[in-house]
């Protein structure tokens, strides 16, 4: 008799279920949608969160480093820069900043495209700032960043430049401005500012260039020229200049001859190496470094490259370029590691 009693409570409880889930269901379809969809990524051993002060969710866990992974620290007397598009790092669209965190663990000092003003929040880099905790908290180290004042762009499409950098390897030297523009060039006018880690002082150079095939792309490629020099003239002892960013044209094209009339200038990162992130694999050349050969070969080791971060972050997933896109970014970081322990070439002292 116990068991039938059981029994019967348990069907109960199964009608009961059935009718609330039949309410949800003809009542409230969106709800069905949502549940579908975090199915989906649960299906993908995936916990997606987004910058929302007031959420719930806990953070997914950042993956275990690796050897190369991006908890991989620079060796001693080794600065490893790095220049990465964040994709609208700050608007409500699903982004992962533990991942995104994870991933600039890997670096001493990043220039950062497309940081957008915070959705729901009154601090326009809120999401900067969440990025910055995140990054002190993985390393345990000192992190700062050096932001543009104001969101650059025209019209309503705006952006941030931002070079995060950590404070135990590198120094803010006390510049940094956005490049003046009058005759109106580019749609996003380039960021520049100095730092010193060790001997190795240096001006970092950052752009976002108007979209591909757009008609004045080629204007903005052509004018990074007058860019470099004129940054790199402004000071009397420094001449390490280093232009990264998304040029949103490949080193390859003609577009460069300008810039690479200046002598010894050179494109770090291969034009065949791809650096933007299709739905099923890279797809599109665009981000890259470049310096002057004849002023910092000195200290640039000869390590560069591209980091395709979804291989450690989704190492099982069967389609990781989509998820990275939607968690991450649709662009992988460009780097390069140049020595600070050398003796200074250019007199500008050191820390």
């Amino acid at each position: 008799m116990r068991r039938i009693a059981l029994i019967g409570i348990a069907a109960v409880v199964l009608l009961l279920l059935i009718g609330v889930g039949y309410y949800l269901v003809t009542r409230n379809p969106q709800w069905v949608q949502a549940a579908r969809a975090e199915v989906e990524v649960l299906l993908a051993n995936e916990l997606p969160t987004t910058f929302n002060e007031s959420s719930s969710l806990r953070p997914s866990p950042a993956p275990a480093p690796t050897a190369e992974g991006p908890s991989a620290a620079p060796p001693a007397g080794v600065l490893r820069l790095a220049s990465w598009n964040t994709l609208h790092l700050g608007w409500n669209n699903g982004k992962d900043l533990n991942k995104l965190a994870w991933v600039l663990t890997r670096y001493d000092v990043i220039a950062l495209q497309e940081v957008m003003k915070t959705s729901g929040s009154r601090d326009p880099l809120a999401a900067l700032k969440a990025v910055e905790e995140r990054v002190e908290s993985l390393t345990g180290a000192p992190w700062a960043y050096q932001a543009t004042s104001d969101a650059i762009g025209r019209r309503t499409y705006r952006e941030y430049y931002a070079v995060l950098y950590r404070e135990d390897r590198v120094a803010f030297a006390g510049e940094a401005a956005v490049f003046p523009d009058p005759e109106d060039v580019f749609i996003r006018e380039p960021f520049y500012a100095s730092f010193r880690a060790g001997n190795f002082d240096f001006t970092l150079i950052t752009i976002h260039a108007i979209g591909p095939g757009e008609e004045t792309l080629d204007d903005e490629i052509a004018a990074l020229r007058d860019v470099f020099a004129q940054v790199q003239g402004q000071s009397a002892c420094e001449d390490d200049v280093i232009l990264v960013g998304d040029f949103n044209t490949p080193a390859k094209s003609r577009d460069w001859s300008a810039l690479r009339g200046l002598p010894t200038v050179v494109n770090l990162i291969p034009a065949t190496t791809k650096t933007s992130i299709g739905t099923r694999g890279m797809s599109k050349s665009y981000d890259n470094i470049w310096l002057q050969e004849r002023h910092t070969a000195y200290e640039f080791t000869g390590r560069a490259g591209a980091y395709p971060f979804f291989e450690d972050l989704y190492p099982n997933a069967e389609n990781p370029y989509r998820i990275a896109r939607k968690e991450v970014s649709d662009h992988v970081p460009v780097w390069a590691e140049f020595a600070t322990d050398r003796p200074d070439d250019d007199g500008c002292g050191e820390i």
